[in-house]
């Protein structure tokens, strides 16, 4: 799509380091053309802005009254709370953390049978994780942001066995790849971030087992894995229009949003 502004003042290239708003977004000018474009600066007198369209390098300088009214409240918001977009001013930074639950081994926990029909008992030894994501929250601005809505979901996998039984009526363990369940949690709060503050904030957390077996058995190891999160924090604006930061961990994480809580953990240890 092609996008034209006839009172373009200049074409050039901007010496400013950080954007204003790091993520792309859609602007609509008065004739309900659209561009993706991330937003560089506001030029003293608050009449122009410089933009950057996606997948160019150049950056333009743009009449405020080139959009349309929605538009121009938008870039009104963005400009009042740019602290709050900016990765610069507002450092958010996600760290996976795992700890040991607890722990247990068993000597006689099942009984399988081999290829050949021969019985035996095997060990197992069990540990549980709980996995979650460390939110640590750098304000280095003089702004401070209340009543932000954090969200967050948390994506795993826990790998299972099924049970049946043999020729002697005994359980045995049968390791089935179509045993693992994919999960999700998902959480929202409300949150305060004081100006010049840096804090952790800590997420949920989601306990998983890992299962090694005896070395005389044939089944392999069961694992949970986390896959990992995407974090949200929206900021309320006069205007009614909200502001959004949105993170994932990790960045080419490949699941979708989700408000849903599939609770596929294993029990407590």
């Amino acid at each position: 799509m092609t996008y034209k502004i006839t009172s373009i003042s200049a074409l050039i290239i901007s010496v400013v380091v950080s954007a204003i708003a790091d993520d792309y977004q859609i602007l609509t000018d008065q004739s309900g053309r659209e561009i993706e474009a991330k937003i560089i600066r506001m030029l003293p007198g608050g009449q122009k802005i410089t933009v950057q369209r996606k997948g160019q390098r150049k950056q333009l300088t743009v009449p405020i009254t080139a959009f349309d009214d929605a538009t121009r409240e938008r870039i009104s918001d963005w400009f009042k709370h740019s602290d709050f977009l900016n990765s610069g001013s507002l450092v958010i930074e996600l760290d996976r953390v795992r700890r040991k639950a607890a722990d247990k081994s068993s000597s006689s926990e099942s009984t399988f049978d081999d290829i050949h029909g021969n019985s035996f008992t095997s060990f197992s030894e069990v540990r549980y994780y709980n996995h979650l994501v460390e939110i640590n929250l750098n304000n280095k601005s003089d702004q401070a942001f209340e009543n932000v809505q954090l969200e967050y979901v948390l994506f795993y996998m826990q790998e299972a066995t099924s049970q049946k039984r043999n020729k002697d009526g005994r359980k045995t363990n049968i390791y089935n790849k179509n045993q693992e369940k994919h999960g999700t949690l998902y959480h929202k709060e409300e949150i305060k971030i004081p100006s010049k503050t840096k804090f952790p904030i800590e997420t949920k957390g989601i306990i998983l087992l890992q299962k090694n077996f005896g070395s005389s058995s044939t089944i392999p190891p069961i694992d949970g894995e986390f896959e990992g999160a995407i974090i949200r924090m929206t900021l309320p604006t006069d205007s009614g229009n909200p502001l959004v930061r949105e993170l994932r961990y990790p960045e080419k994480l490949k699941r979708n949003w989700t408000t849903e809580t599939n609770n596929t953990q294993p029990p407590a240890p």
